[in-house]
């Protein structure tokens, strides 16, 4: 009878231990909301006497006028051929199939040792390496899809157009191999000035009109886009901007501005539960008990609270009571 009374309260105990040892958080559900994508990066003034004409790919050049030759703004000055561009897209198709094809096994693997370690069949660290090796496979599919979105971007560019109306300088020799941003030729016209910016390739998917709003000086104005140009391997692409008002900024002078591109959804949440660890920005949400860190961009702050984007939906708990103090796989209790 004493044994089974002092079972009794073992039993006890260790539950009273187990309750009091699982860390109790607060949590907050996002709110999807439709918010404007501001930018924030440098522009320059370019020449106002000269513009470029850029090879918009990569390509042996033939070109359909002369130095000296009047043209208008749209007309296609020559053109460029490479037969070598599908052959790359192709390559680049097949290996991002067999990256696909890796992920999907590596996720079979770590459900299957996600099973393991629950019965102590398999480490920690074996899990944490296998979750490595897939967010590695991850990050090469998402690097082939931008090598391979810039790829059709410059196949369908390989038509060599006149952003500006004037007179023809300098146009490189027929049969001349030219690289991606290659200044083809020069056209003078005097009364001619743009703002050039450089932004991530990734943006050019909310770049889809013509007529921007973009902030100079602390007040906005508008820009119409002359020509949006992919100018190297590194997933950046050149804007070519004509400004509504006129700031009689000096030639090359550069400048802070911002631009407001297309209505995007995206999540709110208070600003106290997004936190930076090691150069990066997180949020903390909680599924069946455990923590999870989640990796953010912050497109507007709000003051107390702030808009994301993110792996995650309205239906993720998120964490707002120090989140930053918490490691993934934690056990916590939803107050």
């Amino acid at each position: 009878m004493m044994r089974k009374i002092l079972l009794f309260f073992m039993v006890i105990t260790l539950k009273a231990y187990s309750l009091d040892n699982t860390i109790k958080v607060e949590v907050k559900y996002p709110k999807k909301v439709e918010t404007e994508l501001t930018v924030e990066t440098f522009g320059k003034i370019e020449a106002n006497k000269y513009c470029s004409i850029t090879s918009q790919t990569e390509g042996y050049f033939t070109s359909n006028v002369a130095n000296g030759d009047f043209v208008k703004q749209g007309q296609i000055v020559g053109k460029t051929t490479n037969n070598f561009t599908d052959l790359k897209i192709t390559s680049l198709l097949k290996e991002k199939e067999a990256t696909v094809l890796q992920m999907q096994n590596l996720e079979e693997k770590i459900k299957s040792y996600e099973k393991l370690y629950q019965l102590g069949l398999k480490s920690k660290s074996d899990l944490i390496d296998l979750k490595n090796s897939y967010l590695t496979a991850k990050g090469q599919v998402e690097s082939l899809d931008a090598q391979i979105k810039l790829l059709k971007l410059q196949k369908s560019k390989s038509n060599v157009v006149s952003n500006c109306q004037g007179y023809i300088l300098n146009i490189v020799p027929d049969n001349t191999y030219i690289g991606l941003g290659t200044e083809v030729a020069r056209v003078y016209n005097p009364n001619d000035s743009v703002l050039t910016l450089m932004l991530n390739y990734p943006y050019v998917n909310y770049l889809n009109k013509k007529l921007l709003d973009i902030k100079i000086q602390d007040r906005w104005t508008k820009a119409t886009v002359l020509q949006v140009i992919p100018v190297s391997s590194s997933n950046l692409i050149k804007i070519k901007l004509k400004l509504e008002d006129n700031f009689n900024y000096p030639l090359n002078y550069t400048l802070p501005v911002s631009i407001s591109l297309n209505k995007i959804s995206a999540y709110q949440l208070p600003k106290k539960a997004v936190f930076i660890k090691d150069g990066e920005t997180y949020i903390l949400t909680v599924k069946n008990n455990l923590t999870k860190r989640v990796k953010v961009k912050v497109i507007k702050d709000l003051t107390d609270e702030v808009v994301l984007s993110g792996d995650f939906d309205e239906s993720s708990p998120v964490v707002v009571s120090m989140p930053y103090a918490l490691e993934d796989d934690v056990r916590v209790q939803v107050k």
